[in-house]
């Protein structure tokens, strides 16, 4: 399967909706999930993404047909609590569950090269990368080898700014492994 990571706009919100609503069981345990405050979000994050390009990033995958299989959202310019340094977040990083293991896995894996990407061009020093799933293991494993470093769920990078990419897709058509 071949395909090609882009930057959505807000003419994909509502794949992103549906593709968010297929892991609605994770996060409605803990949170009293909202369609409507999720779909406002999305936009929000589309529109920040389309005027200022550097304070949020919504990007996905799709097949030949078109149909959304993966996506991310980061967002920058955040900060904790020890540090003035600025943070990248990242909100989402949704696969379709129906896909195989191995090619969730690559997804992720290329999500985590476009965060780095993404922190590079935008001068953002760390990224921090949690998760709400109850599967999550491979999740931080993936994180671990690409050199985070793990704290309880929650993965954080400190991102090499001396290098600074020239796209944020390192390869626009990616062929996945076979199923």
């Amino acid at each position: 399967m071949h395909y090609t990571w882009t930057k959505c706009s807000t003419a994909d919100s509502g794949d992103l909706m549906a593709l968010s609503l297929m892991v609605e069981f994770e996060v409605n345990k803990i949170f009293d999930f909202n369609p409507n405050v999720l779909a406002h979000n999305i936009v929000l994050g589309l529109v920040n993404q389309y005027y200022t390009g550097s304070s949020d990033l919504i990007c996905g995958v799709r097949d030949k047909d078109n149909k959304l299989l993966a996506y991310t959202w980061a967002k920058t310019g955040e900060t904790t609590i020890w540090s003035t340094e600025r943070v990248m977040s990242v909100r989402m990083a949704h696969v379709d569950p129906s896909l195989s293991s191995r090619t969730r896995i690559k997804l992720l894996a290329d999500m985590l090269d476009i965060w780095t990407r993404f922190a590079q061009l935008t001068n953002t020093p760390v990224i921090a990368s949690s998760t709400l799933r109850n599967e999550q293991q491979a999740f931080l494993k993936l994180h671990q080898r690409a050199g985070y470093i793990i704290k309880g769920s929650t993965a954080y990078l400190r991102v090499d700014l001396s290098h600074k990419p020239t796209t944020l897709f390192d390869n626009p058509t990616q062929a996945t492994p076979a199923d």
